[in-house]
């Protein structure tokens, strides 16, 4: 690993090949980050025009967002419930008209 590196910085053609990898690197990954932060910018951004058009809140500070998010997990999971109690219901009533017949 010495040798690699000593070659690398004793050699200016090594020298700039490394530094432009090392360049063509960050620059990717910069990239990919402006990329990721595009989309969830895009993502909140139609996420506060549902709330506008359906005319909720828009919460504005930390509290409330994350007040606003745990009401969301809650009737989420109520919903859910909901949903599986009516399936267990239903499965109940098939299970009764087939054991009447």
């Amino acid at each position: 690993m010495e040798n690699l590196y000593e070659l690398i910085t004793n050699n200016t053609v090594y020298l700039i090949i490394a530094l432009l990898i090392i360049i063509m690197i960050v620059v990717t990954i910069i990239k990919k980050l402006f990329k990721l932060f595009l989309v969830a910018i895009l993502i909140m951004a139609g996420y506060v025009g549902y709330m506008v058009y359906n005319g909720e809140k828009i919460p504005t500070n930390s509290k409330e967002i994350m007040n606003h998010l745990e009401k969301k997990k809650e009737n989420l999971k109520i919903d859910t419930l909901k949903e599986k109690g009516k399936e267990a219901a239903k499965e109940a009533a098939k299970e009764a008209v087939k054991e009447s017949l």
